[in-house]
């Protein structure tokens, strides 16, 4: 269940594009130059504009294609510092690569990862001049704030997350061109790394979705004794370049184990399993939705106003007025009671949010996607666990278990836990917030909703 809120870093917006972008596209189509930059690390097989084999060393410039194979993995440093690394069985264009050393903020830059898996981390070029910055995928384009982010694409489907900084997403249409440079603001989606999700794009699907990550994205250490020794080159900070290294680990062949440390890290979440479940398009479409008396706070990505949530719904359930002022509103039903022979029912994390309140400071969390709830709608029981992940505290585990009524609602509580939410009538979905108190200082609170398998 995709709940969008303008006033988090997850946000649609319906404007025009911004005037002049597609002036810049008639610079994209410049003949190559090799000058851009080069290879530094090469895993397997990798070919440059179809024929020539990649290598260590290998220059590259506006108007190459970089294709690897199943065991191919190739980096990329530019001449601005910025890094690409391209994983194996990916196809990606460097349709432009100018930087201009003088005036960075005239700088283009534009790729095209026509299928496969990419990171990217943000050089001199693309922070100075984030209007002029491009990824093409072929269902949507992606404009940067200053980034280290990964894709993943292919014809019906664009996977990304963001481990610094924040991307903007939007499909093509009239009003985002492939053909134009920079972002598009015409009804795009801001994704910044606070978020710990996964953004999706399918063309199964009528509108972008959030995903749980199982442990968001972790950040990327490195031992510096095991980082290959490289001419030393001009860069805006130290901190900069050091956070660029991560991508570009010992070629020594004595230390493969070592090779694919970042990359393995920073890509995790193409190899975790997400829910594959339809989200509804529309809040109207909702049967459950959790809305606030005081208005949204801006930790919530999944939570709406109260007149929102309220409107078209009834059977409200209210959390403990103590520690919440959510309640949760679901869409009427002709059954006036749930039947039991749906027997015991697990269920698919499908959206969620949680926030970690230390010492009355508020900071994002994630759920994991490992988390769990299950229903037994004849012996009415259910039993629950979520797993909180943050960067500021230890994981955190939140679990209960009781009775469910004859029409839905469920509860637990005990000394430092709350858990209040229901299911839909039909048995197919299901929606709860948790309340925890972690010690005397943290708490985390969270919503929850859930599909079944």
């Amino acid at each position: 269940m995709l709940l969008p809120n303008v006033r988090q870093s997850f946000k649609f917006y319906a404007n025009v594009c911004l005037g002049g972008l597609a002036l810049l596209s008639a610079s994209v189509h410049a003949a190559p130059e090799n000058d851009a930059g080069e290879v530094t690390f090469l895993l397997g097989k990798a070919y440059i504009n179809g024929s020539t084999p990649v290598a260590v060393g290998s220059k590259i410039g506006s108007g190459d294609v970089i294709q690897t194979l199943g065991n191919g993995h190739v980096h990329i440093r530019f001449v601005d510092n910025g890094l690409v690394s391209v994983r194996p069985e990916s196809r990606l264009a460097i349709e432009h690569y100018e930087y201009n050393t003088a005036h960075p903020n005239e700088s283009v830059i534009k790729f095209s990862l026509d299928e496969g898996v990419m990171r990217s981390i943000s050089g001199e070029g693309a922070k100075a001049a984030r209007d002029k910055f491009r990824l093409n995928t072929p269902i949507a384009a992606i404009g940067v704030r200053g980034t280290d982010f990964v894709v993943k694409s292919s014809n019906d489907l664009l996977q990304a997350v963001v481990n610094e900084g924040a991307i903007i997403v939007a499909p093509y249409s009239n009003d985002c061109q492939a053909a134009s440079v920079g972002p598009c603001h015409s009804n795009f989606v801001e994704l910044d790394s606070d978020a710990q999700q996964l953004l999706e794009f399918s063309s199964l699907y009528s509108a972008p979705r959030l995903l749980p990550l199982s442990a968001g994205v972790p950040s990327v250490e490195i031992d510096s004794s095991k980082i290959q020794s490289r001419p030393a080159r001009k860069s805006s900070t130290d901190s900069d370049e050091s956070n660029q290294d991560d991508l570009l680990p010992n070629t020594d062949d004595s230390s493969k184990d070592n090779r694919l440390v970042n990359d393995s890290n920073a890509d995790s979440f193409i190899n975790t399993t997400y829910p594959t479940i339809d989200e509804p398009a529309s809040l109207d479409s909702n049967k459950l939705v959790w809305g606030r008396y005081s208005g949204p706070k801006t930790t919530d990505r999944v939570v709406y106003t109260y007149n929102e949530a309220k409107e078209g719904r009834a059977d409200p359930i209210s959390s403990h007025s103590s520690i919440s002022d959510l309640v949760l509103f679901r869409s009427p039903s002709e059954r006036n009671r749930i039947d039991g022979s749906l027997g015991n029912v697990s269920f698919n994390l499908l959206s969620s949010q949680a926030t970690l309140n230390n010492n009355g400071q508020l900071s994002v969390a994630s759920v994991a996607s490992t988390s769990r709830l299950d229903i037994d709608f004849t012996d009415r029981e259910f039993v629950t666990e979520v797993t909180v992940i943050s960067s500021i505290a230890p994981k955190i585990t939140v679990s209960g278990s009781g009775a469910i009524s004859d029409d839905g609602f469920f509860n637990f509580v005990s000394s430092d836990t709350a858990i209040h939410g229901a299911s839909s009538m039909e048995g197919d979905v299901s929606s709860f917030m948790f309340y925890k108190d972690v010690n005397v200082d943290t708490s985390v609170e969270g919503v929850t909703y859930w599909h079944a398998e």
